[in-house]
């Protein structure tokens, strides 16, 4: 049998980059800016969610988002909301979700 070589006790990733901790690039200038910005980020966020965001009115005004709609159950709403809420820009977020 061969020698065997000793491993590393671990693995120290890159600082950036693809399979590194950090971004490679500064991502805040593609924060949303506008009201239309935000509103399109709400949409995708709640699409990333599972949440059938196309049942769902988002309203933003001043970074307040409304969202209207029906929802299929409490967890469905919690999802909507909480996805709603790690938008950039979004300052609060109205529920006028029914079940």
């Amino acid at each position: 049998m061969g020698e065997q070589r000793e491993r590393p006790p671990y693995y120290e990733p890159p600082e950036a980059g693809l399979g590194g901790e950090g971004a490679p690039f500064d991502l805040s200038v593609l924060a949303p800016t506008t009201d239309t910005e935000i509103a399109r980020g709400v949409h995708d966020a709640l699409v990333l969610e599972g949440v059938d965001a196309d049942a769902y009115v988002v309203d933003v005004e001043d970074g307040e988002v409304r969202l209207v709609g029906r929802v299929r159950s409490a967890a469905e709403r919690q999802r909507a909301i909480a996805a709603a809420s790690r938008v950039h820009g979004v300052r609060r977020v109205v529920d006028q979700l029914a079940e």
